[in-house]
């Protein structure tokens, strides 16, 4: 769990037995009890409510979002009381606001996750067809058969991850199918001990002051064991919304962007070996393919166009709504000590929406530069003028973001807490790493000139000091060291350089993934003699995610430049040789535009995952694995945690 849900439950579940009291000293004064009456009987409703509110079940969820703005009027017409009930009861309307949008900002990033799978499938039909595009060019000169095993070679590959992915699939229902029923269990016990906590403080206030403090301080044990039980189901549904469900979504959505693109490419195969025996015939057949994959994309472009035009941009502009009237009442509970976290919840949220935002405007404008440059494809000028309302909306929600961390950083230097600054500082902490991550500022390394006068660097300490002779053998030494496991990796990487800064930066964060294999391969080693290599799996799955260079070839040549292209399931892949200082290297200055928007994500989790791989180590050294798959899964779970996909940090017992 992160800090962010820690604040999130201490005001859910601090809020009643503190906030909410405060103010209510006196018991005679029939207004003001009135008053606490209504407080404390909403939000009662509210915890209730918001048991379910992180569901994306349409009917669930509108029910769920009923309750919650039901809530929100029914505080809006309590009034009266003193001051500090009214803090308490801006303090609940806001806590209500911000899950209402936390709601709408899950319906919006469902939506964004629908896009990025459509998106993911319209790659591979761009793929397709410039593939289409490129056979029915060169028909009439170039032999079919070069093609046609391409394509098997594609075909075998998609078909083999495909198959990979569904045996994966059964095995991630289990664990769903389980935490799941977990829940439902315990929401009921939950829902009964919540029962109890409001019979013993109806109790209590019966008793009245003194004879009913016994019996009240039963209802707060109670409480408290109830808020166990959520604590327990909020980590199972946290494992089950971050890990479980997108890994088992994800699953799912490969395999069916896999059997799409095993059609396309089977439609593919099948015009080339109708082209050996009719080519005017299977030239209209091609086009035909051709013209159908430009609709289904252009269509499939506008759709998503539509959709963020409409229910996204909804979505999320009630969850923007949502947020600042959550700020408005906190600000109205100025001096209630439970505002300050809440505060800091709030702009934290913004922050995440407009990041939410800006990131589907990334994907969506990749897709367009992509389509903006296919040549008389896909209706490539029309695509200009969205291009550029794309990017200027995506650096407009990239400096909201900024500006909501900021608030966010403020409001959290004057939270106050007792004991503990643990979680504080590691808010902060976060706080601050995505705010570097947003400006893309990142500690450089030393850089030593070399003799040309250029700051170069490689990816790791041991690089040769001279590159290859001839670009060829360079990459024939490239595609050698992809099969010799772990070590091979350090030898591929050995010959990149770079003389740009985000080359640079770029080869800093492969040297710490390296640092990561290697640092882990030698403690499974020292403990198991057995390595990655030997473990069940690793080179079936390594095999699958490196390039196949075997059968790359050359796209452009220069005395200085030689570009190799080589086959992929998504993109075409490419590596550029360059010769620098008189021998040859692999150009790491050469990005993308999208690859160099990810760099700053990157740096930050391969930096997480050097870290995370030190304390491994220590682990498996001290013999806390008792086998090397034990071992091998942890490195995993170790990947995950770091790409943040990992399990939960309890909160400190009190």
């Amino acid at each position: 769990m992160t800090v962010q849900r820690l604040l999130i439950g201490a005001i859910l579940f601090g809020a009643p037995a503190t906030a909410l009291l405060n103010g209510c000293e006196d018991a005679n004064a029939n207004q003001r009890d009135q008053v606490q009456q209504a407080i404390q009987d909403i939000q009662r409703e509210f915890q209730l409510a918001v048991a379910g509110a992180e569901t994306t079940e349409p009917e669930t969820a509108a029910a769920q979002e009923q309750k919650l703005n039901g809530i929100i009027s029914r505080l809006a017409q309590v009034n009266g009381g003193e001051p500090g009930q009214q803090a308490s009861k801006s303090i609940l309307s806001a806590t209500a606001l911000r899950e209402l949008a936390n709601m709408k900002l899950a319906t919006a990033q469902q939506l964004e996750t629908a896009h990025r799978q459509q998106r993911q499938v319209l790659h591979g039909k761009v793929d397709a067809a410039l593939n289409l595009q490129a056979a029915a060019d060169a028909v009439d000169s170039v032999n079919p058969t070069a093609q046609r095993e391409a394509l098997s070679r594609a075909l075998d590959s998609a078909k083999a991850r495909a198959e990979e992915l569904s045996r994966r699939i059964p095995q991630l229902q289990g664990p769903i199918e389980q935490n799941t029923g977990e829940n439902q269990a315990s929401a009921q016990e939950v829902e009964k001990l919540e029962i109890e906590v409001g019979q013993l403080r109806q109790q209590a206030r019966e008793l009245g002051r003194l004879a009913g403090l016994e019996t009240f301080q039963r209802s707060v044990q109670v409480g408290r064991q109830a808020d166990k039980i959520k604590y327990a189901i909020a980590q199972r549904e946290i494992e089950l919304t971050y890990s479980l469900k997108p890994e088992h979504a994800m699953a799912e959505a490969q395999v069916r962007q896999l059997n799409s693109l095993v059609d396309v490419i089977e439609a593919a195969q099948a015009s080339l070996d109708a082209l050996e025996k009719a080519f005017s015939a299977d030239q209209a057949k091609t086009r035909a393919q051709i013209t159908s994959l430009e609709t289904e994309v252009i269509q499939t472009v506008k759709q998503i166009g539509a959709e963020s035009s409409d229910q996204l941009k909804s979505s999320y502009d009630e969850a923007v709504g949502a947020l600042e009237k959550a700020s408005n009442q906190v600000q109205a509970a100025r001096g209630n000590d439970a505002g300050r976290p809440l505060a800091v919840a709030i702009h934290e949220a913004q922050c995440r929406l407009h990041w939410s935002a800006a990131q589907g405007l990334g994907d969506h404008r990749s897709l367009l530069e992509r389509l903006a440059v296919a040549g008389p494809l896909f209706e490539a000028g029309r695509f200009g003028d969205e291009l550029k309302a794309v990017s200027a909306a995506y650096d407009q929600e990239i400096e909201q973001a900024k500006a909501a961390n900021a608030s966010a950083q403020e409001a959290l230097g004057q939270v106050q807490t007792r004991g503990d600054q643990t979680g504080l500082d590691a808010y902060r902490q976060q706080l601050e790493r995505a705010a570097a991550a947003l400006e893309g500022n990142f500690s450089q390394p030393d850089e030593e000139p070399t003799d040309s006068g250029h700051a170069t660097a490689s990816a790791h300490p041991g690089a040769p000091s001279r590159g290859f002779a001839t670009a060829q053998d360079l990459f024939a030494h490239l595609n050698a060291s992809l099969g010799k496991g772990v070590g091979g990796f350090q030898e591929f990487y050995a010959w990149f350089r770079a003389e740009t800064p985000e080359g640079r930066r770029s080869l800093q964060a492969s040297q710490k993934m390296l640092t990561a294999f290697v640092r882990i391969d030698k403690a499974l080693q020292a403990k198991f003699n057995a390595g990655f290599v030997d473990a069940p799996g690793f080179n079936d799955g390594m095999a699958a995610t490196l390039p196949s260079l075997a059968n790359a070839t050359v796209t452009e040549q220069t005395d200085e430049k030689v570009v190799y292209s080589f086959a992929t399931m998504g993109p075409e892949g490419r590596f550029v040789l360059r010769k620098i200082d008189g021998s040859w290297w692999v150009d790491a200055d050469e990005m993308t535009e999208q690859q160099r928007q990810m760099l700053p994500m990157m740096e930050q989790i391969m930096s997480k995952l050097d870290k995370e791989c030190a304390a491994l180590e220590t682990r498996i050294r001290a013999g806390e694995f008792k086998t090397l798959p034990e071992a091998v899964a942890a490195f995993g779970q170790t990947m995950m945690s770091s790409m943040g996909m990992g399990g939960m940090t309890p909160p400190a017992q009190q």
